[in-house]
């Protein structure tokens, strides 16, 4: 049992082929076959079924070995010497079973190596591919994940930056009723401003006439006077109950005003930063559906027909997006795409697909002019000059569909 333990084994299964050779050389049995059941760096134990009569006599002779023939399923067989260390006999109903556990003599670091790393890729070969399958299935669902949270998240983001739009709209248009009310507050003030100082006026000499009057003895003259001055002063009482009540409405309304500001200021912050988390969340979608490995952004969403469509307009879109929330790596990918088509003298197409594969061997002006004003951005910003290979081929082939006042056409095969 200490001898089978010897090795860290690995179960895999490998024909063999076999022959006892005693201690003098001499080969005692013929070719018999048999498979593995585990490797190890310095053995292997050996399954051999239905045995020929006599084998077993001869397999326990003194000092006998076996020379092993290893094949492999792909490559070369491995040729090995080893001496057993234990065997074990098992009856299998209609046949006889014998695991031998045989100990490598002289074998080369190499063929044993070779055997054993097959071992263990064939063992660990599943739990990989499972690995990677579930890595892959993991990394699936999050994408999945993560691209519906993004859409949620954006339409929520829409929708209450659309609310927060629509309450301030509300606002403004009572504060333009306010600056009417106001308006018209202070020319019904300025109207009784300007009856006030009539009435004062007209006071001020019925009371002169009055006390010219009041020692006369003509007593309907005096009455009349007194009567006229107390008309005025009731007049000229209510013009200032009128005046006091316009500047109590005046002031309710500057008050009103001042809220209204300052729920104006409160819904112009939130719809800044709404702004800036619907730029944010938008830009992390638009990344979201970048191809990593060519680079290009899916178009569309929800459309089959569609749904692995690539618009160089839309590329140029994307890379200026990621341009301005500072999303270098991302630009990159996109223009390295077009670099490489560009450096192999192609054209650039209207649209491709996600594997890179032209989808409209169509070339137009205005995907042309978008992705290398997108260039351009890009090179301005960074100060990088590596793609402006794309830009000067747009430039060129702009400049040779242009016509006589300036005017370019859709495109080098196009007339309009």
């Amino acid at each position: 049992m200490q001898e089978r333990r010897q090795y860290i084994r690995i179960s895999t299964v490998l024909p063999v082929e076999f022959f006892t050779v005693d201690r003098d050389g001499k080969r005692i049995t013929p070719w018999l076959q048999g498979f593995t059941r585990d490797i190890g760096r310095g053995g292997i134990c050996l399954v051999v079924n239905d045995l020929w009569q006599g084998f077993w006599d001869k397999f326990n002779t003194p000092g006998a070995t076996l020379s092993l023939k290893i094949n492999f399923p792909f490559g070369k067989a491995i040729f090995v010497t080893a001496k057993p260390s234990w065997q074990v006999r098992e009856t299998k109903g209609d046949f006889t079973q014998y695991k031998i556990g045989l100990e490598f003599i002289n074998a080369r670091p190499r063929e044993t190596g070779i055997l054993f790393n097959y071992a263990l890729f064939k063992r660990y070969l599943p739990i990989g591919v499972m690995t990677i399958l579930g890595v892959f299935i993991l990394s699936s669902s999050l994408l999945f994940w993560k691209n519906t949270a993004l859409i949620k998240e954006n339409r929520r983001l829409v929708k209450e930056y659309v609310s927060i739009i629509e309450k301030r709209s509300v606002i403004q248009g009572t504060l333009e009723k306010e600056d009417q009310r106001s308006a018209l507050l202070a020319q019904q003030l300025d109207e009784i401003q300007k009856a006030r100082t009539s009435l004062e006026k007209q006071l001020a000499h019925a009371e002169r006439d009055y006390a010219g009057i009041v020692n006369v003895k003509e007593t309907e003259s005096v009455q009349a006077a007194k009567d006229k001055i107390d008309l005025l002063k009731k007049e000229l009482n209510r013009v200032n109950k009128e005046a006091d009540s316009l500047k109590a409405k005046e002031q309710e309304r500057y008050a009103s005003t001042l809220a209204l500001q300052s729920k104006a200021t409160i819904l112009s912050l939130e719809q800044l930063q709404f702004s800036q988390k619907i730029i944010d969340g938008l830009s992390a979608w638009i990344k979201n559906r970048q191809d990593l490995v060519r680079g290009l952004v899916i178009s569309f969403e929800g459309d089959r027909n569609l749904e692995k469509i690539c618009y160089t307009y839309d590329q140029a879109l994307a890379a200026i997006v990621f341009c301005i929330t500072d999303n270098r790596i991302a630009a990159e990918r996109i223009f390295n795409f077009y670099l490489r088509r560009v450096n192999r003298g192609e054209e650039i197409y209207n649209a491709y697909y996600s594997s890179g594969e032209a989808a409209e061997y169509t070339v137009h002006s205005g995907p042309n002019a978008w992705i290398g004003l997108a260039v351009l951005d890009y090179t301005k910003k960074t100060g990088d000059r590596k793609f402006l290979p794309i830009a000067q081929k747009v430039a060129t082939m702009l400049d040779a569909i242009m016509d006589s006042e300036g005017g370019i056409k859709g495109g080098p095969n196009d007339g309009w």
